[in-house]
């Protein structure tokens, strides 16, 4: 993460207004009086999702850093980032003065490279008429010319106007088109977004990320300003980090392809890249037609953006599916296969539409067959010999072995031997037994000592709850010692972020369906994790929205069974925490299947089925009766075991961390 980024994360700008200013809310921003310019009307505007201003008397805004930069009067921007790291005491690795002096004397010398290029820009003249640019356009932009390389020099401006590096557009043959200054501490252009410097004033209600350099000046001198370029063949994971941080929660999307094979290849990655970062904006696609490479072909040839049609994205992308189908008939399950993750059921109408038309039949028929489930009995398939089945088995069994799920405790890892995707586990649970820190014990095992893909539909408990749980049972530490850790912007944990992002998503809306449910998953494995979900997790059962028209009995044993189907669909383990029947009892107490007897056929559709209780979850407990490690006995029972025996394993619980460990491995250490 660049400086000016480390530091907005680590320096609220509404922190220093609500110092500096009288702040008073209006509706989901603040005003206040303007401190750059005298006014009697409020016009200084706070918005708190960007963490961002706007005065609409002298129209400055922007971030923390501009607002440093504009009340004390300083002018250059790492000059700021120093400052705000002095006033608040930061001390960060690479973030010291002798750091950032070392970086603008860097800026600097880019600065004066930069300056001399532009002074021979007459020479730049005729190529750049040829390809539409006016002169004021590229004045803005700073586009320059090397006398030594004779190319055409382009200043690489960070996200605050700093030029950190160029790129040469070489005017001769047998040289690369493009070439790049090397990368260093100041320029990594994996992280920066071309044209930031000047689209982040303008970013409100659309922004545009186009492929190259020149398509942003072009874009610009068609009167939008809200354009950046990734530069590169893809978009990357910094570059849509970035951006995140300069839109609006209704900010458009729109994304503008080269009309060639990589740049069309790439779109799906870019999306997904996006939907990484940025998950509910959305996104369009502008595709040129043949002849017509990008947005600087459109500028050359007297067009205007506006004269081609946008397409919501998933549309685009099925029609890239269809296009690579060789009949019409392959075309058939593919669209339905793809329809099946689109969510909205207005882009499922435009999409039967476009089907309709395509296959040359009525949109009521494209649209029911979209909307059904169907299954064809193919006779030849279906019959086999031994060695036909001879080499499934061996595929299934080495997918086996890579794709089995585990606890990572050994006595319940050998008494299970490993849980298997389509499978389904439930928990059960008394109150007070630790069933919700055992999940999240489990879903720390995962994503770190597993590398596993993991979706918690946590339809009770809060995500701002779920998030310091995990970090104690990671750092083994107190909910105090882990909860300081975190609001001080710890930098040890910065390793520990990053590995939970990859791998954990969190859905804690309450009342999803199980349609819901699944529907979340496919946008996750679409959109947020490289490969597929391993495990959804859900927590609980009994709050899994049904329709209310049947008794709860027969509605909730249907959707068990819906549960295991999912499951399949998926390819994933699905572990699901359920309730315990009102029958008497506590969370001291070992669990029977008869305490799922009010949940449906839970018993019928799981592969396991699991308990858990601890002595110590009893409310009044004679000291008498209490052993030396009786606060830390946990249990795990097997009460339903596919692939092996019943009973139960003994487990230790650290109250103070929350973490669940193998019981004989915590005596060793302590005793």
């Amino acid at each position: 993460m660049n400086n000016f980024e480390l530091i907005k994360d680590k320096v609220k700008l509404y922190d220093l207004l609500d110092a500096d200013l009288e702040l008073k809310k209006s509706g989901r921003v603040h005003k206040a009086l303007c401190p750059f310019h005298d006014e009697r009307t409020p016009s200084f505007t706070y918005y708190p999702q960007s963490d961002t201003f706007h005065c609409f008397g002298c129209h400055k805004g922007g971030t923390v850093i501009d607002y440093v930069m504009e009340k004390e009067n300083i002018k250059e921007p790492y000059e700021a980032v120093a400052f705000i790291a002095d006033r608040n005491n930061l001390v960060i690795e690479g973030f010291d003065r002798e750091a950032i002096e070392r970086k603008k004397e860097t800026v600097k010398k880019n600065r004066s490279h930069a300056a001399e290029n532009f002074r021979n820009r007459k020479k730049a003249e005729q190529f750049l008429a040829e390809r539409g640019f006016q002169p004021d356009t590229t004045k803005t932009y700073g586009i320059g010319y090397s006398i030594a390389q004779n190319a055409i020099y382009i200043p690489y401006l960070d996200t605050y106007g700093n030029v950190v590096g160029g790129t040469y557009r070489h005017l001769e043959e047998g040289k690369p088109k493009y070439e790049n200054s090397a990368e260093d501490e100041v320029f990594k252009k994996s992280e920066l977004l071309y044209g930031l410097d000047k689209a982040r004033h303008h970013i409100k209600d659309k922004v545009f990320i186009v492929e190259g350099y020149f398509d942003v000046l072009a874009l610009y001198q068609m009167g939008y300003k809200e354009s950046v370029a990734f530069c590169g063949s893809y978009l990357t994971d910094g570059q849509a980090s970035l951006l995140s941080k300069y839109i609006q929660r209704n900010t458009k999307i729109y994304l503008i392809p080269d009309n060639d094979k990589t740049g069309l290849q790439n779109v799906g990655r870019n999306i997904k890249t996006l939907r990484n970062k940025i998950r509910s904006n959305p996104i369009s696609v502008i595709k040129f037609p043949d002849g017509i490479k990008d947005a600087n072909d459109v500028l050359k040839y007297g067009a205007h953006v506006d004269d081609f049609e946008s397409e919501h994205h998933e549309l685009f992308l099925l029609k890239q599916e269809l296009d690579k189908c060789l009949e019409q008939v392959d075309e058939y399950e593919t669209a339905k296969d793809f329809v099946k993750y689109t969510t909205n059921k207005m882009i499922r109408a435009e999409m039967a539409d476009y089907l309709a038309e395509r296959w040359s039949k009525s949109k009521e028929l494209v649209f029911d067959y979209m909307e059904t489930d169907e299954s064809t009995m193919d006779r030849a398939d279906d019959i086999q010999d031994f060695s036909t089945i001879k080499e499934k088995f061996k595929v299934a069994a080495r997918d086996s072995v890579h794709n089995r799920v585990y606890f990572n405790l050994k006595k319940p890892d050998l008494q299970v031997k490993g849980m298997k995707r389509k499978e389904v586990a439930y928990l059960m649970g008394r109150a007070g037994s630790g069933k919700t820190t055992f999940i999240l014990n489990f879903i720390y095992n995962l994503v770190f000592k597993q590398s596993k893909n993991v979706i918690f539909n946590s339809l009770e408990l809060a995500g701002e709850n779920i998030a310091p749980q995990l970090m104690q049972i990671h750092l083994d530490q107190t909910e105090e010692a882990v909860t300081e850790l975190m609001l001080n912007d710890d930098p040890s944990l910065d390793p520990i972020y990053e590995t939970l992002d990859k791998h954990l998503r969190v859905i804690d809306r309450s009342g999803q369906s199980l349609k819901d449910i699944e529907n979340y998953a496919n946008e996750c494995n679409e959109y947020h994790f490289d490969g597929q979900v391993d495990v959804i997790m859900i927590d609980y059962f009994g709050y899994i929205k049904r329709e209310g028209k049947r008794s709860s009995y027969d509605e909730y044993s249907e959707i068990a069974r819906e549960i295991k189907q999912m499951a399949k669909r998926l390819n994933c383990l699905v572990f699901v925490l359920t309730q315990t029947n009102r029958s008497g009892g506590d969370g001291s107490e070992p669990l029977t299947m008869d305490a799922a007897r009010d949940s449906g056929a839970i018993e019928e559709s799981g592969d396991y089925v699991f308990g858990v209780y601890r002595p110590a979850a009893k409310a009044e407990v004679e000291e008498a009766d209490k052993t030396p490690d009786f606060d830390h006995e946990y249990y795990l029972q097997y009460l339903k075991n596919r692939w092996g025996g019943v009973g139960k394993s003994l487990l230790h619980f650290d109250p103070t961390t929350k973490r669940i460990t193998d019981f004989d491995e915590w005596k060793k250490r302590v005793y």
